[in-house]
């Protein structure tokens, strides 16, 4: 039986599960809607956000979706490493303290991705 279908039927909920629309998601369900919310904001390609490209406009916004998967799933840096494009789990580590760094100097940047994380 699946999560949702052991909610409905014994009413209990599992504490810090992450939600969207307050709908449960796994963590490769909630990955794939920070993919498709972060690709339609900055009107860029999934192709294009993995790839090996370390372009500034590409960079930014692979950098906020490890920085979001890191803050709302329980995926390891090594597995949000590999979904951007097979890379080392050091990048990920650095894309999430990047964003956090960025964020504590850049108001209209923690707005940015304040308000990407409530679309979550």
């Amino acid at each position: 039986m699946n999560y949702i279908a052991r909610t409905i039927t014994t009413g209990m909920h599992l504490p810090n599960v992450p939600t969207v629309n307050n709908i449960r998601l796994s963590n490769n369900e909630r990955r794939d809607y920070i993919m498709n919310l972060i690709t339609e904001h900055f009107g860029i390609s999934k192709e294009t956000l993995v790839s090996k490209t370390r372009k500034r406009e590409i960079l930014y916004p692979r950098q906020i979706v490890a920085y979001l998967l890191k803050l709302t799933t329980t995926l390891t840096y090594f597995e949000i490493a590999t979904f951007l494009g097979g890379k080392e789990h050091s990048n990920a580590v650095h894309s999430c303290q990047t964003i956090k760094d960025l964020m504590d100097s850049d108001e209209k940047i923690k707005e940015e991705v304040e308000y990407l994380r409530n679309k979550i």
